[in-house]
C-alpha cells in the first residue's frame, strides 16, 4: 500500500496485489464505482483482486481523488480529474510491475471510466466491465433520486425545508447520504453523459452482467451487439447473483471472479 501523485498532484492511495510470480506480462488496474457502491463492493473486489493475483495477474487498486483515502474533496472533483487519476495509476502500475499488457477492470461507474480510458492509455490489452454504467448523467440522477424520493414520502404540506434539487440549484451543493454533490460534479457527469457508450474499443472486451435475473438485461445485450457490429472483440456473460454493490451484507460472490479469470486465461 502506498500513495502516488494523481490529478492536481493530489496524493492517491494505491494497493498492489502481487503474487511475486506472475504467469505473464499481463496485469490488471481496477477502477472502483461511485459513492456508496464503492463501500458496499469493497470486500468482494478485494477478494477478487487476490484471486487474480494468485493466478498470476497482479492487480492495482486505487482510490480516485476525493474518494476513499485519497486527497481531494468530492464536490470539487470531476470525471476529467478521474480520467487523469486513472492514467497515473496505469503508469505507476507499469513501473512497479513491468507489466506490458494491461487489462482495465471496472465495476459500475468504474467500468464506464475504463471505456473512456482505453482511448488514451497505451499498452491496454483488454477491458473487464462488470455491470457497466454507460450513461453517467442517468447514473448520478438515479443516485440522487434515492434521497429525493424519500423526501417526497416524508414531506408534509407544512414543511419548508428545501428539497435536494432546490438546494443544489440555490447553493450549488447538496448532500446525498453524506456525500457532497456539487453543481460542478453534476455538470461533469452531465457533460460526459453517454460518451462511454459510443466508444468502440479496439481491444478485447469482457462484459459481465450480474443480477438475479436468469439472463443479461436487454440493454447490455444491445450494447454488446453494437460493439460486435463496430468490430470490437466482445464477450457478454451473465452471472446470476445479488448485486453486491447494493448490499452491505454480501461478503462472498465468487462467480464473477471465476468467470473473468476464465476469460483472461483464454486470452493469454
Amino acid at each position: 500500500m502506498f500513495f502516488f501523485p494523481g490529478s492536481g498532484n493530489r496524493a492517491l492511495l494505491g494497493f498492489l496485489h502481487y503474487s511475486g510470480s506472475p504467469s505473464s506480462k499481463a496485469g490488471i488496474v481496477y477502477c472502483h464505482p461511485f459513492a456508496e457502491e464503492k463501500n458496499m463492493s469493497h470486500s468482494i473486489t478485494v477478494k477478487t483482486a487476490r484471486i487474480f493475483a494468485e493466478a498470476g495477474f497482479p492487480v492495482f487498486r486505487f482510490d480516485l481523488s476525493g474518494c476513499g483515502d485519497s486527497e481531494g474533496d468530492l464536490q470539487f472533483s470531476s470525471i476529467e480529474d478521474w480520467q487523469k487519476d486513472f492514467n497515473s495509476a496505469i503508469k505507476v502500475f507499469q513501473k512497479e510491475t513491468g507489466a506490458s499488457n494491461i487489462f482495465l477492470w471496472g465495476l459500475r461507474l468504474g467500468a464506464g471510466l475504463c471505456l473512456l480510458q482505453e482511448q488514451f492509455a497505451d499498452d491496454i490489452a483488454g477491458l473487464i466491465l462488470w455491470q457497466p454504467v454507460l450513461n453517467f448523467s442517468v447514473h448520478l440522477k438515479q443516485f440522487m433520486r434515492r434521497v429525493i424520493s424519500s423526501q417526497i414520502l416524508e414531506r408534509k404540506e407544512s414543511d419548508t425545508e428545501p428539497s435536494v434539487e432546490d438546494e443544489l440549484q440555490c447553493n450549488g451543493l447538496t448532500h446525498i447520504i453524506g456525500y457532497p454533490i456539487s453543481k460542478h460534479l453534476c455538470d461533469s457527469f452531465n457533460h460526459m453523459a453517454n460518451k462511454s457508450e459510443k466508444i468502440a474499443p479496439a481491444v478485447s472486451v469482457f462484459i459481465l452482467s450480474i443480477s438475479l435475473m436468469d439472463q443479461s438485461a436487454f440493454a447490455l445485450k444491445q450494447y454488446a451487439e453494437s460493439l460486435k457490429k463496430a468490430g470490437t472483440p466482445v464477450v457478454l456473460q451473465h452471472v446470476k447473483a445479488e448485486p453486491f454493490w447494493d448490499r452491505y451484507w454480501q461478503w462472498e460472490c465468487k462467480g464473477p471472479a471465476h468467470a473473468t479469470l476464465q476469460w483472461l486465461q483464454g486470452l493469454i
